[in-house]
């Protein structure tokens, strides 16, 4: 979602969002990849972030279900390491997350791992 007002009414941008089918991926330890790896870059700077949506492969039948997922990036260069990144929603009964982004590059959700001891709802 695109509000008005984040790029200068004079200024034509270019968004280009394309599916990494495949890759050397490095994820941070103990999370699994649940969506696909999306390469995000665009022409222009916004002057405001931009709300992006994101597929993903989880039922969430529970709020806190959510927490176990974040949303994680990666630069545009060779070494595709990913870090997780604040932020987010992930709604109930809903298979996409989103997020408020301002800079672009490697866009991906992850699920983080629970361990017995753990309690997941």
């Amino acid at each position: 979602h695109v509000e008005q007002g984040t790029i200068p009414y004079s200024s034509t941008c270019q968004v280009a969002i394309k599916a990494l089918v495949g890759g050397e991926f490095l994820f941070p330890l103990n999370t699994e990849l649940v969506s696909g790896v999306y390469a995000i870059s665009v022409s222009e700077t916004f002057l405001k972030p931009i709300k992006l949506s994101v597929q993903h492969c989880v039922v969430l039948k529970h709020k806190q279900q959510a927490e176990y997922l974040s949303f994680a990036k990666s630069p545009l260069t060779p070494a595709h390491t990913f870090e997780t990144i604040e932020g987010g929603q992930f709604p109930t009964d809903d298979r996409y997350g989103f997020i408020m982004c301002d800079s672009f590059s490697l866009l991906a959700i992850l699920k983080r791992w629970f361990f017995s001891g753990e309690q997941i709802a």
